[in-house]
């Protein structure tokens, strides 16, 4: 998974700083950026949380299908 945040969108809420410390950031002006463009598998949960709070939906997040492998196993059997 790829995280980012579209700076023309971020408001500076925070909510994704919140829901995910290891991969987010506010710089000076407030705004959030990713710290951890390719989050570990273990946060994934973590960031599309942060993703669903955005206010703005300036989370945005590429790569995945929005679920662990191992949680489409479960989900297949």
């Amino acid at each position: 998974m790829r995280v980012a945040v579209d700076e023309d969108r971020c408001i500076g809420a925070g909510q994704c700083e919140l829901a995910a410390p290891e991969v987010f950031e506010q710089d000076d002006e407030g705004l959030s950026r990713a710290s951890d463009p390719e989050p570990a598998q273990a946060l994934w949960q973590q960031v599309r949380q942060a993703a669903d709070l955005c206010p703005v939906q300036a989370v945005l997040l590429t790569g995945t299908t929005g679920t662990a492998p191992s949680e489409q196993q479960r989900e297949a059997g």
